[in-house]
């Protein structure tokens, strides 16, 4: 870890090899969740310390981390898009997974709002929408650009 006023190194993280690190999410509690494309894993670290907390196997290759404060009804979770087409939500603190449903091969990013649930496609200018039960909404496609 870095500091931002300073920059100078607080903490290191030691990962296994070929673990890639990839998309953070940052939690109510300071801790950083990393996806690590390579190891199949989000790992989360306290951020006061740089210390692990754990480490969770979640799908082959995890992509996109999102954590979803959805106050409509006080939960709190990690949701996870996994290239494989899983969409996974975990417990932030304990890392048990809540839920999973497989949604279409090639899940790049997911963010939420308080009605919805995005997940966009790799490669691809789609997204996914779907309603805070999980079930399709629409599917959005960004049109080509245009000179």
């Amino acid at each position: 870890m870095i500091s931002l006023t300073d920059f100078s190194l607080l903490s290191t993280v030691e990962l296994e090899p070929r673990d890639e690190p990839g998309r953070v999410a940052i939690d109510d509690s300071n801790r950083a969740h990393v996806a690590l494309r390579r190891g199949g894993a989000v790992v989360s670290i306290d951020m006061s310390n740089g210390s692990i907390l754990g480490r969770r196997n979640v799908c082959a290759a995890p992509r996109g981390l999102f954590f979803d404060d959805d106050e409509t009804n006080g939960t709190k979770t990690l949701l996870v898009a996994c290239n494989g087409g899983e969409l996974i939500s975990m417990d932030p603190a304990s890392g048990a997974i809540v839920r999973k449903k497989r949604i279409e091969v090639g899940l790049r990013d997911v963010v939420a709002d308080s009605t919805h649930i995005y997940v966009t496609k790799f490669r691809t200018a789609h997204a996914i929408v779907l309603d805070r039960q999980w079930r399709p909404a629409a599917r959005v496609s960004r049109q080509p650009w245009t000179h």
